[in-house]
């Protein structure tokens, strides 16, 4: 979906929410969000469960993919004369920079900061994220793991 596409959480995705945040360990101690809305309202869903306040993390939107925002697969495809599909983008090797996004090193160096921030403020706290798919991928790309299947909503365990 990008950052363009600033939707809010369908029924489902709200029944999601709730389900994962009756589950979740309650002895996290700070919880961030992505400012985007689908993020946010899914990190208030687990918030009030857990009884914390959510700081807002910019570092946390999903990956900018410009002007392909909000496009079918077909969509892109097209617009992209078949340079991008769903394996390239989903192992975060995709470079959106030439469709006004941004590139891998844009957006590895936002988490970066982000990371280099938790650690020297919140070292020895357990922190909860909540964020989006194509974030969760560069992660794992810079934590130098197999990048998986990243679904809706899926729980991510990172050491940092």
């Amino acid at each position: 979906m990008g950052q363009r596409t600033d939707q809010s959480l369908n029924d489902e995705g709200r029944r999601q929410a709730e389900d994962t945040a009756k589950n979740l360990d309650k002895d996290f101690q700070i919880l961030f969000s992505s400012p985007l809305r689908r993020a946010f309202e899914t990190a208030e869903i687990i918030a009030k469960e857990l009884g914390l306040s959510i700081v807002v993390a910019h570092e946390l939107s999903e990956r900018d993919s410009g002007n392909l925002s909000g496009l079918l697969w077909e969509e892109i495809k097209e617009n992209t004369v078949g340079a991008v599909d769903w394996n390239v983008v989903k192992k975060g090797e995709f470079d959106f920079s030439p469709h006004n996004g941004e590139s891998m090193e844009n957006v590895r160096d936002r988490l970066s900061r982000f990371l280099d921030r938790v650690k020297r403020e919140h070292l020895d706290q357990k922190v909860l994220i909540v964020t989006h798919g194509g974030i969760l991928r560069v992660l794992h790309i810079m934590h130098k793991q197999e990048v998986p299947d990243v679904p809706n909503l899926s729980l991510h365990e990172l050491e940092i």
